[in-house]
């Protein structure tokens, strides 16, 4: 039969396990809010360049599973052939929306943006860049602002305001000194008024790359942005090359830490794998004794997959990624 030909369980051999991670932890498509697109930094005919740049944005898109939110590499050689690139991805987003994410950003930022030797595009889940130069760690350019249309009132503007400003600057330098591979963080504080809702949110987060002074100026220099441009706006964010700030009235990010979000993603998988298992029973019951093999628990699945290690990883394809797993493992 077509399962027995395409299977062979038993105590001696391995079997590929397909995963779907398709979708799992996003909450839709990824929200573009804006991008960076100079006019006086065009290609005409860099060929080159282009190549570099297209193999670039592929590499990016292909290490995001093997990343940890963020990456960066570059393609080619010289002085205006070379393509420099680089992902980051919020740091409390799910490895699964953070891989749809730069999916999308990689085809959006050449649409967006074409024939450019440098651009940035910024989503609310992540944020992804090339450059054929250098964008300096710590400058308020290139970059970009935003803001909501609703207005602290008058009456809670000072409380306001002197609360913001404190948390964004206290997160500033959590997130550049953080001991953790993330700099990132989140906080709220509440204010006094009669504003029904009084507790503000905030986050602040750098390419980790950077070093923590680099951080802690970028983030620093973003926050200074505020005033002049979204001063007493309920929600505003600053967008910079290396590093972003944002506040809102409402929580907008997920308190659980990014393993926490990984490990429900496992939770999906398990049962995505279980609801394929009993479909496969109902329509070949000849083989239901076979099958058993596959009904496994998450905690056997997580011990077998090294808690699904890349090491383990051996392809994949338009079901998802296919995991390498001696049968003794689970047994």
């Amino acid at each position: 039969m077509f399962w027995r030909n395409r299977f062979l369980f038993n105590n001696h051999v391995s079997f590929l396990l397909f995963l779907a991670l398709f979708g799992i932890g996003s909450t839709g498509a990824p929200i573009y809010k804006a991008n960076y697109c100079p006019n006086n930094v065009s290609y005409q005919s860099n060929v080159t360049f282009e190549t570099n740049l297209r193999v670039l944005l592929a590499s990016l898109v292909s290490n995001v599973s093997q990343s940890d939110g963020y990456y960066n590499t570059a393609m080619g050689m010289g002085t205006t052939s070379v393509a420099n690139g680089y992902l980051l991805c919020r740091g409390d987003v799910s490895s699964a929306t953070c891989q749809d994410c730069i999916t999308t950003a990689a085809t959006e930022i050449t649409r967006l943006c074409p024939n450019k030797t440098e651009s940035i595009t910024w989503y609310d889940e992540c944020m992804l860049s090339f450059t054929n130069r250098y964008f300096a760690p710590t400058s308020i350019r290139p970059g970009a602002t935003l803001s909501s249309d609703s207005n602290i009132s008058a009456s809670d503007l000072d409380s306001f305001n002197q609360t913001l400003f404190t948390l964004l600057n206290h997160l500033a330098e959590e997130a550049a000194n953080t001991l953790t591979a993330r700099k990132f963080a989140t906080g709220n504080l509440e204010f006094a008024g009669s504003s029904p809702e009084r507790t503000v949110y905030a986050l602040a987060e750098c390419m980790p790359s950077r070093t923590n002074r680099q951080c802690e100026e970028c983030l620093k220099n973003a926050i200074s942005t505020l005033p002049s441009c979204c001063g007493g706006k309920q929600g505003a964010r600053a967008l910079l090359a290396w590093c972003n700030v944002r506040y809102e009235l409402f929580q907008f990010y997920n308190t659980r830490a990014t393993s926490s979000g990984k490990k429900k993603s496992v939770s999906r998988v398990v049962l995505i794998v279980v609801a394929v298992v009993v479909s496969i029973i109902l329509l070949f019951g000849e083989e239901s004794a076979t099958l058993e093999s596959l009904q496994f628990g998450l905690v056997a699945i997580e011990a077998a997959t090294k808690k699904f290690s890349p090491e383990n990883k051996i392809g994949e394809g338009g079901f998802g990624v296919v995991y390498k797993i001696p049968t003794r493992a689970v047994n």
